[in-house]
């Protein structure tokens, strides 16, 4: 389903799928209601989705492509390392604002983990790796204090990312994540930064 994104034929299905479980909790969400958002019968629905997990996998699989390809287009790009991570929170804030199903895919990361034991569903661990890595490489640049506790800083920035996004998710104001991401990035960043991370910056 990823790879083929809104070509593949049951892209109706996982969206409309998508757009209850980026709502509700997954327990909350049954396939009557999935085949009304999506205007077909519940037998029609159930051929290509026979349950509300299996729509789920999907939904997951779909957030996970999207966010490996944010990271690596970040690891291409050629802004500086804390660049990056400030760019990483917009990317995160636009993909969640244009995208129910990857709006869904992290909502189910977050709440209903346990309800999928054989993936590992950590975004908090994905993040802090790419973020350790960015902090490492601006150490070496010397945009951040060789004494800086990467581990730690990572993971509150980390943190007051996640935060930002649960504050948007809670409010609904999705049309404004990437620049609010943008600015919990830029404010975080620039708390361990010994250089200031330009304001007019280029957007990616």
């Amino acid at each position: 389903m990823t790879s083929r994104g809104q070509a593949h034929p049951g892209w109706d299905l996982l969206s409309a799928g998508a757009t209850l479980l980026a709502e509700k909790p997954l327990v909350e969400v049954d396939l009557p209601g999935v085949a009304s958002v999506a205007g077909v019968t519940v037998q029609q629905l159930r051929r290509v989705y026979p349950s509300v997990a299996d729509l789920s996998v999907d939904v997951l699989d779909h957030e996970r492509a999207s966010m490996r390809a944010a990271i690596q287009a970040l690891l291409e790009s050629d802004a500086s390392s804390l660049q990056k991570v400030v760019d990483a929170f917009e990317m995160v804030g636009r993909n969640c604002a244009n995208d129910i199903v990857v709006r869904a895919g992290v909502r189910l990361a977050a709440e209903s983990r346990h309800h999928f034991p054989d993936r590992a569903l950590n975004p908090f661990e994905t993040w802090h790796r790419f973020v350790v890595g960015q902090l490492l490489q601006a150490r070496h640049e010397g945009s951040v204090a060789c004494e800086l506790d990467i581990d730690s800083v990572a993971s509150v920035i980390v943190m007051a990312g996640l935060g930002t996004r649960d504050q948007i998710q809670t409010r609904g104001s999705w049309s404004d994540a990437a620049a609010e991401m943008r600015q919990t990035g830029q404010v975080i960043v620039q708390l361990v930064s010994a250089t200031p991370i330009p304001e007019g910056s280029p957007k990616r």
